[in-house]
């Protein structure tokens, strides 16, 4: 992620996340959100960043997916 670009890649993720989550994509949600924890992260918003992590290892619980790794 290129260096004061964070909230457009903030902007582009979360549109992709409602994307994923409207066609019950969950796999590229989780991939989705824990992108959006890293941007969330570079761009200094570590409870937003803390959010997004815990909103992956949710999401992976609820679907049964074991090898998610957090950011």
């Amino acid at each position: 992620m290129a260096l004061g670009r964070q909230e457009e890649a903030i902007e582009t993720l979360i549109q992709a996340n409602r994307l994923f989550d409207k066609t019950g994509n969950a796999a590229q949600q989780i991939r989705t959100i824990n992108r959006l924890g890293v941007a969330y992260a570079y761009s200094g918003q570590m409870d937003k960043a803390i959010a997004a992590f815990s909103d992956t290892l949710n999401l992976s619980r609820k679907i049964g997916q074991r090898d998610t790794a957090v950011a």
